[in-house]
This record gives C-alpha cells, structure tokens and sequence, in this order.
C-alpha cells in the first residue's frame, strides 16, 4: 500500500463567514493585514470580487452576506495558504465573481480540494475530477 505525507504549513477554517469577520475593521485594512501581497494586487482581487471604491472602506462587520462570502474567498486567495479546501464556492455568486474565482483558482499555485456540483465550473477549474459512489472514489479524468 502506498503512503503519502503531506505536510500543511498553514490551515485556514472558515466554518460561517459571519464568525470569521466579526471584526470591526476596513475591508481593505482586513485584507492587507492578512496578506503579503502588495496593496495593488490586493486591490485588484478585491475589485473582482466586486469590491471598488467605498466598499474598500466599509466596516468588516457591517458587510451584506454575499460580500461577507466574496471578501472570505479573497482572503484566502491572498492569504499564506498552501492548501485550501473549499465547498461549493460559486453559490451566491454572480457571473462576473464567479469568473473570478475562476481565474484565481487557475492561478493559484497551492492545492485545491472542491467539492461542487456546477460541472461547468468544474470542468474549467480542475486537473483531477474525482466522483464518490457507492462508498467508493473513483477518478473521471
């Protein structure tokens, strides 16, 4: 039986994005202090994700749910991770921050773990697809 042994450097948990930002802070001093990118990078994924103009100074808090969902998928994009493991990300997503995630996850250098049902998505993102049936995983391509 083969082993393998992965080592994870930093774990980022994200169980309800409501608790992971209740923190009374600018949303881009948020970003930027989770992030060793430079702040027009980070501008720029903020952007994308729909965060333009005075959205950068909205108090964490404060923010709607779907822009609580956004800012979370840019913090661990920008954040010091090697492995994420995301669960059904488009949901709540319109088309153009779904394109975004879309290039992120290209772009991404780390490992990715998704689980989604959007086949579409799926398709354009991963290397690997991988099915659960019958208590049995099997991988597709």
């Amino acid at each position: 039986m083969e082993k393998v042994c992965i080592e994870l450097v930093n774990i980022e948990l994200s169980f309800s994005e409501r608790t992971v930002l209740d923190i009374e802070r600018p949303v881009l001093d948020y970003i930027n202090e989770r992030s060793d990118h430079e702040e027009s990078k980070i501008r720029s994924a903020l952007h994308a994700m729909g965060f333009a103009g005075n959205d950068l100074k909205k108090n964490v808090r404060q923010i709607s749910g779907g822009e609580a969902i956004r800012l979370v998928l840019c913090r661990l994009f920008l954040g010091r991770y090697n492995v994420l493991v995301l669960d059904e990300p488009t949901n709540f997503l319109d088309i153009y921050c779904r394109e975004a995630l879309e290039r992120f996850l290209k772009a991404y250098e780390g490992t990715v773990l998704l689980v989604s049902h959007d086949r579409t998505f799926v398709d354009l993102v991963a290397d690997h697809v991988y099915a659960i049936e019958q208590q049995q995983v099997k991988l597709l391509r």
